[in-house]
């Protein structure tokens, strides 16, 4: 009787169970469909992100096209700028030297004009300008006082400078000197350039006219490179032969000769180089005594006579002894020096002589090299002078120059 109401009992939970059961299932099925809601939502999410990923890149390839293009556009306009710069800038350079060299022209233009009008001013002379010359008897000629004073502190112009009262002979100023080789310096003051010589000879009476005168040998002389000096074939000893213009001297004997050059070593022309090519030398080596010498106090038959021992006013340096020689007016030895420079063994060599007017110096070259002053209170009006003494070879006057580049040895 017990049994039953337990069954009855368990079916009653049964039934209460059964009753619960479709309630759960009801809320698996929901949790199930919002999951699977979830993933879908997810689902679409992921696929939107990547569509937008797609699409972002797509867009940021077409801006980084975009600003390339941007990019060469601008380096574009850089470089056409940068032409445009270039371009203009050639421009103005070509027009500032095309206006430079407008500018240059017109101060040549206005130079040669003024020139031009000195020149016709020049060829205004009065009466008093005029000046009517005898020369030496023979050549009778018409200047002005402007050509005979161009060189103001000539002997020329000072005697016609009007501060001297001349006598006239039948009309003219009679000047006791050669007529032709006064018209060649005629010709050299009127054109500022040297006249056309014949003969060396009729060159060495030029240029000791313009000594005689004291008028320098100017710029024009040397403005084509040419050294103005030679050797004098009227001072020069028996012993020795000029050749090649003037410009070399052969010697091909035991005796010693003394040569003298044209012109006078001054402001104007204050360096001559000599070449020396030695074949026998002297038995003595004194081989070659080279300097200045004041040849209006010389004697021509001194010229093979001892160099220092007769030659006064004279300035010398034996070069192959290292020994300077300095000979008073009278002809004595006032001074002598040794160890100038250094012994010479070649037989070759360049020797070089250099009067400074301003400080009164001499000083000698060997090869370009600037020994240094050899002689001081050394007066103006010396001509340069060689006592060759070596048996055979030559000596050769250069067209150079004063060495730029001052080494002392």
């Amino acid at each position: 009787m017990e049994s039953k109401p337990k069954e009855s009992q368990n079916l009653l939970n049964e039934n209460n169970n059964n009753k619960n059961k479709p309630n759960e299932m009801s809320s698996e099925n929901k949790i199930n469909e919002e999951e699977m809601n979830i993933d879908l939502i997810q689902k679409k999410l992921e696929e939107q992100g990547e569509a937008n990923n797609i699409e972002n890149d797509l867009f940021s390839n077409k801006l980084d096209s975009l600003l390339e293009n941007i990019a060469k556009i601008i380096a574009s306009e850089k470089d056409k700028l940068k032409l445009r710069k270039e371009t203009l800038y050639h421009e103005k350079e070509e027009f500032k030297e095309k206006c430079q060299k407008e500018i240059l022209n017109y101060e040549r233009e206005k130079e040669i004009w003024k020139e031009n009008l000195e020149k016709a001013k020049s060829l205004e002379c009065n009466e008093e300008d005029i000046i009517d010359l005898n020369i030496g008897g023979t050549h009778m000629l018409t200047t002005t006082k402007n050509t005979l004073c161009k060189y103001p502190s000539s002997t020329l112009a000072l005697l016609f400078s009007g501060n001297h009262s001349l006598q006239k002979y039948k009309g003219r100023y009679f000047i006791d000197r050669d007529g032709d080789t006064f018209l060649k310096l005629i010709d050299f003051l009127r054109n500022d350039a040297l006249p056309n010589f014949e003969t060396d000879e009729e060159k060495i009476h030029f240029f000791e006219e313009l000594e005689f005168w004291q008028i320098p040998v100017n710029k024009f002389i040397q403005s084509n490179g040419k050294s103005p000096f030679i050797f004098d074939t009227q001072w020069c000893a028996e012993t020795l032969n000029i050749e090649g213009n003037g410009k070399i001297i052969k010697k091909n004997t035991e005796q010693h000769g003394i040569v003298f050059c044209h012109p006078q070593l001054d402001k104007d022309n204050n360096y001559v180089e000599f070449y020396v090519s030695m074949t026998v030398p002297c038995r003595g080596k004194s081989h070659l005594f080279l300097g200045l010498v004041k040849k209006t106090s010389y004697r021509n038959e001194q010229l093979l006579s001892t160099f220092w021992k007769d030659c006064p006013s004279s300035y010398y340096w034996d070069v192959w002894n290292t020994k300077l020689i300095k000979i008073d007016d009278n002809g004595t030895q006032v001074g002598t020096i040794l160890g100038y420079g250094c012994q010479c063994e070649d037989y070759d060599t360049k020797f070089g002589i250099k009067y400074n007017a301003k400080e009164k110096t001499v000083e000698f070259f060997k090869n370009g090299a600037n020994l240094g002053i050899a002689f001081r209170n050394v007066p103006p009006g010396l001509n340069p002078s060689l006592d060759i003494w070596f048996e055979s070879g030559t000596v050769q006057i250069l067209d150079t120059k004063e060495p730029t580049k001052r080494i002392f040895i």
